[in-house]
């Protein structure tokens, strides 16, 4: 989504050769997605962004199609686009290949973006599933959030450590709708063992 036509292109090649690699892995018939940031407007404001964003993923799917694009939600962070579902549904609506485009569920920027997770889930999942639809949620990051709800700050915390806390990831391991699918941490590898402990943690939540 940048200003420079030389950057952009280089990124819209840069994802179309890891498609390529990556896609012999689902031609044995094991399901693959690529997640990526969406980009950032750098001042062009957002609807150019996302306009940027929608033509680049319409280019790589014209040279790579065969992997699913999984659109990361963001933060808000600086000319971040994708800081809300609007504007991941509008990168989406841009796209010619919709059924090539998925999204991740990002806890920690979710909440950071404004979302109520601790306190309105069940508002944040409706919003969800209006604005983009919850069948194109395929990936969830597991991350709880050290400054927290519109912060826009990004900053992961370890699962307990910060303001999701532990009775929201309990809800979330035993919701149906985000429970069958893959989560991944990104939190602070703190000791070797720090990963295991806190995956340990989630599968201990599920009732």
């Amino acid at each position: 989504a940048g200003k420079d036509p030389d950057k952009r292109e280089f990124a819209i090649r840069a994802l179309a050769e890891d498609i390529r690699l990556l896609t012999p892995i689902r031609e044995t018939g094991q399901e693959i997605y690529i997640n990526i940031h969406p980009g950032a407007h750098v001042g062009q404001g957002p609807d150019r962004g996302c306009s940027l964003i929608s033509d680049g993923l319409n280019r790589v799917f014209g040279l790579e199609p065969g992997i699913m694009v999984l659109l990361e939600t963001m933060a808000g962070k600086g000319t971040e686009c994708g800081r809300n579902f609007e504007e991941l549904a509008t990168i989406i609506d841009g796209v010619d290949d919709k059924a090539n485009v998925g999204v991740t569920v990002d806890t920690c920027h979710v909440l950071d973006a404004g979302y109520d997770l601790v306190n309105d889930f069940d508002g944040v999942m409706r919003q969800l599933d209006d604005v983009i639809g919850l069948e194109r949620v395929k990936a969830v990051h597991v991350n709880d959030s050290q400054f927290g709800l519109s912060s826009h700050k990004d900053r992961h915390a370890n699962i307990g450590d910060g303001n999701l806390g532990i009775p929201f990831f309990t809800r979330m391991v035993n919701d149906p709708r985000l429970s069958r699918l893959p989560m991944i941490l990104e939190t602070k590898e703190l000791t070797e063992t720090k990963h295991r402990e806190e995956i340990a943690l989630l599968r201990g939540l599920v009732q």
